[in-house]
């Protein structure tokens, strides 16, 4: 099941490409929030490679923030939602792809910490957000 996985993603990645030439005209602006971390879920040895290929593939701008959550908070928010869990979302899953995503993330990537209350989250957002808004995009 992950290979099926692995493979709807890729075909996701795909059409959504596919579909930018188009949608570009039609829209000023298109967000793709998902598909460089997204590498995180290829085996160890591809993620960086994934993440090279979306990066060439991809519009990538030049501000990227990674919403980090410690497994185990995961896990338990998970839970709450009172609904069936999709395989990628148990502990070792969510440790080993976490890793993963803080290795693509070092450099440009800003990092906030989800594990903390909302309030706190939300604050470190709005940090993030209003250093972006002082500043021209090269410069973050």
């Amino acid at each position: 099941m992950r290979l099926l996985a692995t493979t709807f993603f890729i075909i996701d990645v795909l059409s959504s490409v596919a579909s930018l030439k188009k949608d570009d005209r039609k829209y000023g602006t298109i967000i793709y929030v998902r598909y460089l971390m997204g590498a995180a879920y290829l085996p160890d040895r591809y993620i960086e490679t994934g993440y090279d290929f979306f990066a060439r593939l991809l519009p990538v701008p030049k501000r990227l923030l990674l919403i980090d959550i410690n497994p185990e908070i995961a896990v338990r928010r998970i839970s709450m939602r009172m609904e069936r869990t999709e395989m990628f979302e148990d502990m070792a899953s969510l440790g080993k792809t976490r890793e993963k995503m803080k290795r693509l993330a070092k450099g440009s990537w800003h990092i906030i910490d989800n594990s903390v209350s909302n309030d706190e989250a939300r604050a470190a957002l709005m940090g993030i957000l209003e250093k972006w808004d002082s500043s021209p995009p090269s410069d973050q």
